[in-house]
């Protein structure tokens, strides 16, 4: 899964965009809740027709006749291995107008330049917060994803249900991760972050609210600003780590850095499980998961990939404020 999945993909990806890498990396990146809305409600339907082994065949086979073919005939590692260059074009003036065309502008220039390794990162401050940060924000989210069904069932929701309510978080999640990686082409990798776990943070507020069946209502709020929040992670970590240790060994570094995200994913959903044991209920856990989700924004912000690179938004208006001042002069 590792293998075929957000890793490599986005690790690839981030060599082909510069000038729009969080636009990219968000609509690569929706593919994952498009699968999620599709599959997991495709899954408990097999489930109670034919049973769970039938479900795992089916997946299975949709794994086996994709993706494969599709990686074959259609990634490339880098433009450059075919003649090409990022964002598909030199142009500095948007077709067809003599507008210039925003660009990323490096602020640290000598941090830009140097040939990162993987040595070299591991070396770095901002590579441990970054680190951690992945960490944190799996920590935050992925317990809500693993025990959600769980929780409603116990609270009298079928459990059908709960499968339509993780396809909608899926749903709500690649329209997140498009939105995302857009708004932080414009904003900022760290501000558009902070919006993104906003949600997630209310969006736990809210499933936490659920207490029975008769507060369905708080389900939607739930998925509609969970969904939309749980969205931010893949296309920052990718667009932030870029951002940082953008060069040829790129994806080992990224690879690394999601050694983080799986001790989250791993760490995070077994101590909700543990906790509910001890207690005898999620309330414990949810509050752990809101202490992650601002940890894991205070990580990004220290990492700073602000102060490495501005996204073309930024860029364009401080250009725009520089002009504007000398003009004044």
């Amino acid at each position: 899964m590792s293998a075929i999945g957000t890793t490599s993909n986005l690790g690839v990806l981030a060599n082909w965009f510069n000038r729009r890498r969080g636009t990219a990396t968000g609509i690569a990146s929706a593919g994952i809740g498009v699968g999620t809305m599709l599959l997991v409600p495709a899954a408990e339907y097999i489930t109670t027709v034919a049973g769970w082994r039938a479900a795992y065949i089916f997946l299975a086979l949709v794994v086996a006749l994709t993706v494969p073919a599709i990686t074959f005939f259609f990634q490339r590692h880098r433009p450059e291995d075919m003649g090409l260059q990022p964002d598909g074009a030199t142009a500095s003036r948007a077709p067809g107008s003599g507008r210039p065309v925003p660009q990323m502008r490096v602020v640290d220039k000598a941090w830009a330049a140097r040939n990162w390794t993987v040595r070299a990162a591991v070396g770095t401050r901002a590579f441990w917060l970054l680190f951690f940060g992945f960490m944190f924000s799996t920590w935050s989210h992925q317990p809500i994803m693993i025990h959600q069904v769980a929780y409603l069932s116990d609270r009298g929701f079928e459990p059908m249900l709960g499968a339509m309510l993780v396809g909608l978080v899926g749903l709500a999640a690649s329209l997140g991760k498009v939105f995302w990686g857009w708004l932080s082409d414009r904003i900022g990798r760290e501000g558009a972050y902070t919006l993104g776990m906003a949600c997630v943070f209310f969006g736990i507020i809210f499933l936490g609210l659920v207490t029975d069946a008769s507060r369905e209502s708080l389900l939607y709020a739930y998925a509609l600003f969970f969904g939309i929040g749980y969205g931010v992670f893949s296309p920052m970590s990718s667009a932030i780590s870029a951002d940082l240790f953008q060069g040829r060994s790129f994806a080992s570094i990224y690879g690394l850095l999601w050694v983080g995200s799986g001790a989250g994913s791993s760490l995070g959903p077994w101590l909700c499980a543990a906790l509910f044991d001890a207690t005898g209920a999620y309330t414990l856990s949810f509050a752990v998961s809101l202490v992650a989700a601002v940890a894991s924004v205070a990580a990004f912000w220290l990492a700073a990939p602000r102060k490495v690179r501005q996204v073309p938004g930024v860029a364009a208006r401080a250009q725009r404020t520089r002009q504007a001042l000398a003009q004044g002069r």
